[in-house]
């Protein structure tokens, strides 16, 4: 049989031989199968023969794989931590250490208000910075009522109005630009919306919190914050709203409790 040379060669041989010997071809192929065959009856054999023995290669290779599987899932979602956000490699959280009477350092990433436009005014490469404010007593419920709904809620935030350029969080119903332009705006996310709301376009409508002076209006329905987020929210209200929880909320300084 002459060689056949250049590209796809292996290919053009195998049908030449098919071509010139079609019988001995299939005769070919049958040998592969039966000894594939062979191969795996001797494998049963063996693993009947020695059934513990094969018990605990099988148990332990199925382990391996699974807990490879699993840290592999795990070191995934570990690493997709806020990688939603468009601009993930340029955001830094701004943290503070709390020095103690022996000297040690204790992180934290509470921040001065004012720190903020500090930040944006005297470093060049801050172009955008946001400041957040978790619910203020640390675990205090507030309750929201629409109509007949009342519910007690937690997942609050109070933050500036950049928090929408700087994190990337679509937007359902409004947008960003317009979402806080009232002090009394809140953007809800899609579960609330459907809570409060149900099929009804939420925007424009009214909800009432017992502990604010004034009823807060629907600007904008988020997407549900992704799991693989570092804070979770239902509700977003400006930083700049009068009251929060009762206690006037103070953006010159005088509160040391901003994440920027």
């Amino acid at each position: 049989m002459a060689a056949v040379a250049g590209s796809g060669g292996n290919f053009h041989a195998h049908s030449k031989y098919f071509v010139d010997f079609p019988f001995c071809y299939v005769i070919l192929q049958l040998n592969v199968a039966t000894m594939f065959k062979n191969h795996l009856k001797v494998a049963l054999r063996n693993m009947w023969g020695k059934k513990l023995f094969s018990f605990i290669n099988i148990f332990g290779l199925a382990t391996g794989m699974a807990c490879s599987l699993l840290i592999f899932v795990f070191v995934r979602d570990e690493i997709s931590y806020d990688r939603f956000n468009k601009d993930a490699n340029n955001i830094y959280r701004v943290v503070r250490n709390l020095i103690n009477e022996d000297g040690s350092a204790v992180p934290d990433a509470k921040t001065p208000p004012a720190l903020a436009m500090a930040m944006q005014r005297e470093i060049p490469n801050v172009t955008c910075a946001t400041r957040l404010f978790a619910n203020p007593d640390w675990g205090q419920t507030f309750l929201f009522k629409c109509e007949d709904k009342k519910f007690n809620e937690e997942k609050i935030f109070f933050v500036d109005s950049d928090f929408f350029n700087v994190f990337t969080l679509p937007f359902i119903k409004g947008n960003r630009h317009d979402a806080f332009k009232d002090a009394n705006s809140i953007v809800i996310t899609e579960n609330i919306a459907k809570k409060y709301f149900g099929k009804t376009n939420p925007i424009g409508k009214t909800l009432i919190a017992e502990q604010f002076p004034k009823d807060l209006t629907v600007t904008g329905v988020l997407k549900n914050i992704p799991s693989n987020s570092h804070f979770h929210f239902d509700f977003a209200i400006p930083l700049h709203n009068s009251f929060l929880g009762g206690i006037k909320i103070l953006t010159g300084g005088l509160m040391n409790f901003i994440p920027t």
